[in-house]
C-alpha cells in the first residue's frame, strides 16, 4: 500500500466480526501496516490508550460510548488520529450539504475494499504516520455525524466564556441555546465558535422544537456565514490598507513637488543676483562687449529651459512607466492570491514567456516550481506554435497532467505590458474555469486601472 513509510497503526471498530476480519486481511497486507480490531467503542477506547494509532476506521452506530461519544474521546485525547467512519448510504440531503474537516472521511457501505485501501494510501501518504500536530475538534465534524447517526442527545460547547447547547432527536437538530438566543440563532451563534470543549448529555424529556429545517443545511448555512464575515473584514482591512498607502504616496509627492519648487526658485534668485552684479560690473564696457554678454546670457537661458523640460518629460514617463510596472505586480500578487483560495490549489507561479519565475506561491514546500515553470512553459510555447502551425490561433490555455497534479498553463494575451504565462497546480483539472475566471479579472482589472494612467 504506502511503501517507504514508517510503520502505520490502523484501528477498526465494528460490532460485526465478519467485517472486522475482512478488514484486517485485506489491509495487513502491506507490511508497512498493522491492523487492531474492537468490538465497541469502550473496546476501542482502551486499544487507542495502548497503542499509538494513526488511523480510526468505525462504524457509525459505533461511535457511541455510553456516556461518551468517541469521535469527540479521540480527538480529545488523540488529534492526530485520522476518522473514517462507515454508514450505509448518506442522505441526498448529507452528499449536497456536507462540509466534512482535514481528517474525517465517510465510507458507505457496502464499499468496494479496493477502493477504500486506495482512500487509506492517500490518506497515509499525505500524513506521516509520525505526525503528531493538534488538528483540535470541528464542532461542525460532531454534528454532521450525529445528523447522520440519527442521534437523540444534547450537545454541549464552552469557548471562553460563551456557553452552547444543540438538541438532537433521531438525527434532526430540533432546539439550539447561547446566551438569550434560541432556536436558528441560537445555532449560529454556537456554530460561530469553531473549535472548543465539547461534550454530550441525554435528552431532556421535555423540550421546546424551535428549528424545523435539515440540519445539514443549518450546517452550510453557517460556513457560509462565517466565511462571508471573514471575507467581509479581510476586505474592509484591505481597503483600509491601500487608503493608508494612497495617502501617504500623496502626502510624499507634494513634500518633493514643494521641495522642488523651493530650489528652482533659490536657484533663480542666485542667478538673477548674479546677472545683475555682472551687469552692473560690465555698465562701462562697451556697447558690443555688453551686447555680446547679453546675446551669450539668453542663449544659455534658452539651452537651460530646454534642458529642465526634458528632464521633466523624462521624469513624467519614468514616473508612469513606475506606476504601470506598481498597477501589474500588485494584479499579480491579488492573482496568486484569489488562486489560492479555489479548492484543491497546492502552487501557481507567473512566468515571463521566456519561463523565468516572476512571482509564485506555493502551499508544498517540496514543488520546484523554478523547474517546473521552465519544463511546463516550453511544452506550453511549443503547443501555441504547433496550434498556430496547423491553421488555429496560438492556443492560449492547456493542461498537462504530473504526479497525478493537474498543471493548467494559460496565456495573459498579447498586451505588451501585461505579456506572461501562467501556471496553476491543482489537485485536479476541475479547477480549470475558476483558474481561467480569475485570470480574466485579473485581466479586465489591470487593463481598467492602466487605462487610466
Amino acid at each position: 500500500m504506502v511503501k517507504n513509510k514508517p510503520q502505520a497503526n490502523i484501528l477498526v471498530v465494528d460490532d460485526q466480526e465478519d467485517i472486522t476480519w475482512s478488514l484486517s486481511q485485506a489491509l495487513s497486507d502491506d507490511e508497512n501496516v498493522s491492523v487492531i480490531t474492537a468490538a465497541n467503542g469502550k473496546e476501542a477506547l482502551d486499544k487507542l490508550s495502548g497503542a499509538t494509532i494513526n488511523l480510526l476506521i468505525s462504524d457509525i452506530m459505533m461511535l457511541d460510548v455510553g456516556d461518551q461519544d468517541l469521535f469527540i474521546e479521540v480527538k480529545k485525547k488523540y488529534p492526530a488520529v485520522t476518522v473514517i467512519v462507515m454508514t450505509a448510504m448518506p442522505s441526498a440531503s448529507f452528499k449536497k450539504e456536507s462540509v466534512l474537516g482535514e481528517n474525517l472521511f465517510f465510507v458507505e457501505k457496502p464499499f468496494d475494499i479496493n477502493k477504500l485501501k486506495q482512500q487509506i494510501v492517500r490518506i497515509l501518504s499525505e500524513k506521516s504516520p509520525a505526525d503528531h500536530s493538534l488538528s483540535g475538534i470541528y464542532l461542525t465534524d460532531i454534528i454532521q455525524l450525529k445528523c447522520l447517526a440519527g442521534a437523540t442527545t444534547t450537545l454541549q460547547t464552552n469557548k471562553g466564556n460563551q456557553q452552547g447547547t444543540i438538541y438532537f432527536k433521531d438525527g434532526e437538530i430540533i432546539h439550539a441555546v447561547c446566551g438569550q438566543q434560541e432556536g436558528e440563532k441560537a445555532f449560529f451563534e454556537v456554530l460561530a465558535f469553531g473549535r472548543g470543549i465539547i461534550n454530550t448529555t441525554p435528552l431532556p424529556e421535555t423540550i421546546t422544537t424551535t428549528i424545523a429545517r435539515p440540519g445539514m443545511t443549518l450546517v452550510r448555512e453557517g460556513i457560509n456565514r462565517i466565511k462571508t464575515a471573514e471575507q467581509k473584514a479581510a476586505e474592509e482591512e484591505l481597503a483600509r490598507k491601500r487608503a493608508a498607502e494612497d495617502e501617504a504616496a500623496k502626502k510624499k509627492a507634494a513634500e518633493q513637488e514643494a521641495a522642488r519648487k523651493k530650489a528652482a526658485e533659490e536657484e533663480a534668485a542666485k542667478k538673477k543676483a548674479a546677472e545683475e552684479e555682472a551687469a552692473r560690473k560690465k555698465a562701462a564696457e562697451e556697447e558690443v562687449a555688453r551686447k555680446k554678454a547679453a546675446e551669450v546670457a539668453r542663449k544659455k537661458a534658452e539651452e537651460e529651459a530646454a534642458s529642465k523640460k526634458k528632464a521633466a518629460e523624462e521624469k513624467a514617463a519614468a514616473k508612469k512607466e513606475k506606476r504601470k510596472s506598481q498597477i501589474i505586480h500588485t494584479g499579480l500578487k491579488d492573482l496568486i492570491s484569489g488562486l489560492s483560495k479555489i479548492d484543491g490549489y497546492i502552487a501557481a507561479a507567473v512566468l515571463a514567456p521566456s519561463g523565468k519565475l516572476v512571482t509564485h506561491n506555493s502551499i508544498d514546500q517540496n514543488i520546484a516550481l523554478d523547474i517546473l515553470g521552465t519544463t511546463f512553459n516550453t511544452l506550453f510555447r511549443q503547443a501555441r506554435k504547433t496550434s498556430k502551425k496547423i491553421g488555429f490561433d496560438p492556443c492560449r490555455e492547456t493542461v498537462f497532467s504530473y504526479a497525478e497534479k493537474a498543471v493548467i498553463m494559460r496565456c495573459s494575451g498579447g498586451e505588451a505590458n501585461i505579456h506572461f504565462h501562467l501556471m496553476a497546480i491543482m489537485k485536479s483539472c476541475r479547477a480549470l474555469d475558476l483558474v481561467g475566471a480569475e485570470m480574466d479579472d485579473f485581466h479586465s482589472r489591470v487593463l481598467k486601472k492602466l487605462s487610466t494612467i
